[in-house]
Formats: structure tokens, sequence, C-alpha cells
């Protein structure tokens, strides 16, 4: 309990299909029990069944039989709100393998989270290349929630000679750490500059995460920061839903902005000349793209106000 709401994610057990030896021991209800457990020490957090091996090139029989597990604990009310996967490969990553296994995954409208990813055994080269291959799968991929990655550090791999960190053993940045530097801080991040309409609304495509504003005219400026996260209906993933409209597709998300300016009387940025312009930068924060929607006004209940000092 003493990290209670501080974690988001928690898997309880890791490979349950493979290494059985206390589960055979104690009875499957010591399985059961532990997520109980879980959730009463953190009601909020998301509890994960953990398995290896799932997106690899080995036979689909892993993926539907750990499929099947989570069908079968969500369905006897083992509090199970997520999937996680062990995404390690010893070579290359077969794109379409990892497809079909996380479309396989997908069917249990459970967030599905990749964990302690690597890719060992390749060039520093071929280890980037397929690095960056694996990510732009997994992050186009509509079940997936999130990606942690396993080696940061050559030398601190079991076995160095796995290369499989990105950083060398002598602390220089590798191939793979370019690229995730250039996807993360460029290719999925949004900045825009751009004046408001006639309306004082912006629309524009983002990415989810935590979002800095700017609104300027002549020498006063208001700024602050948004979080876009997804909609409710975007993340009902109950067992035998239906899944709704997601990313993109969704409706636009709105974002009321108010400033107050010296010389100003409280005046609502849709009111004011259409020469004031927003500088947005975006940070990504989780899988999945969005519309939204900013407005300086009064159409709807304000959920957040923003004042300049």
């Amino acid at each position: 309990s003493h990290f209670r709401g501080q974690i988001g994610v928690y898997e309880v057990w890791k490979d349950s299909i493979e290494r059985r030896e206390w589960i055979n021991r104690c009875g499957e209800s010591l399985f059961f029990d532990s997520y109980r457990w879980a959730h009463q020490a953190d009601s909020n957090a998301k509890l994960c069944t953990s398995e290896s091996s799932v997106l690899s090139t080995l036979t689909l029989t892993k993926a539907e039989a750990y499929h099947n597990l989570v069908y079968r604990l969500t369905h006897m009310g083992v509090p199970v709100s997520a999937v996680c996967v062990q995404a390690v490969f010893d070579g290359e990553v077969d794109a379409s393998t990892v497809k079909h296994r996380l479309d396989v995954l997908h069917e249990l409208q459970l967030p599905v989270y990749v964990t302690g990813f690597q890719i060992r055994g390749l060039d520093p080269a071929k280890h980037a290349y397929e690095l960056e291959k694996f990510l732009r799968i997994a992050f186009s991929h509509d079940a997936i929630a999130g990606i942690s990655l396993g080696d940061l550090w050559d030398a601190s791999s079991d076995d160095p000679k796995h290369g499989a960190g990105l950083y060398a053993a002598n602390k220089q940045p590798k191939p793979a750490a370019t690229k995730l530097s250039r996807l993360w801080k460029e290719e999925w991040h949004t900045i825009q500059t751009k004046a408001l309409g006639s309306d004082g609304a912006l629309v524009f495509d983002g990415y989810y995460g935590s979002y800095v504003y700017s609104l300027t005219s002549d020498d006063q400026e208001c700024s602050g920061t948004i979080e876009l996260t997804p909609a409710e209906d975007e993340t009902s993933y109950a067992p035998g839903s239906m899944w709704g409209k997601r990313g993109a597709e969704a409706d636009a998300q709105e974002f009321i902005i108010q400033c107050e300016w010296e010389g100003h009387v409280h005046i609502p940025v849709w009111a004011t000349p259409a020469a004031f312009v927003v500088v947005l930068l975006g940070c990504l924060y989780a899988c999945g793209r969005k519309r939204q929607e900013l407005v300086a006004g009064r159409h709807r209940q304000i959920p957040q106000e923003f004042y300049a000092p």
C-alpha cells in the first residue's frame, strides 16, 4: 500500500503458462487471489498478467493460450484489467507475426502493455532498424496502451554480448538511441504555430499527451498547459463491449481557454481579433492520435481556465 496511487500498472504474475511451479504446488486459488490482494492494496491501478514469447515467431499456440487464460480470468471476476506481453526478440522482428498476435490479444478488449522490449544478437545498425520496425507496429496498433523498454545500457544486461541496450558498454549512444529520440521528439510530437480562425478556434490532430500553449496579442501573452487523454468512451475495454471510434476518428475534444490581461475585462479569446497566435508543443504520452479543439469562448462549461500573471 506504500505505492498506492503512484503506479498505474502492475505486473502481478509473470509467465503463468510456462512456469507453473507455484500454481501446481499451491493450487490456482493462489494465482487468482494474488490479483485480488493487489486490487485491495491499490484499487485504482491496472493489474495484468504477463507472458513472454507471445510476439515471437513461434507457433500461435502461446498467443491463443494467453488469450484464453485472460478471457477465463476476466469472466471469473478476477480483477485483471490489462494484458502485458514481454517483448524480447532474438534477432529480427517478424512484422506480420507481431501484428497478428496483437490482433489476437485485441479481441480481449483490454489495454495491452508491451514490457521489457529489447532486441538481442544484432549489430548496432540492424538493431536500430528492427527496434524502429517494432515500435512503429506497436505504436500504430489500437490494442497498445503503453511500451516500456528493457536494457538501457549494454553493460547492465545479463549478457553484454546481446547488445540489446540503447547505449553501448562505453556509455556512448547507439544508432537505436538516435532512432528512438527522433521518433519521440520529432515524428511522434506535435508542434504547431497558427492564427486563430474568425470563430476564435483552432482545430488540429495531435498525439495524446501534455500540451503547452501560448496565445499572444501585441505585447501580451497568455500561456498554460492542457492534457489530451483518451475520452471516456475510448477507454471502455470491458470484455464483450464494442469498440467505439478511437483516435482521429473519434469526436474532437474541446478545451476552452480564457485569458485575463491588463486593460481587458476578462475578455475571452474568441472576442479578440484573429491576430492571436497559438504555439502548441505536444509531448508523446500514450498510443493513438486524437482530434482536439482549442476554443476560447463561452460554448460550454469551462473545464480549465488559464490566466496571465
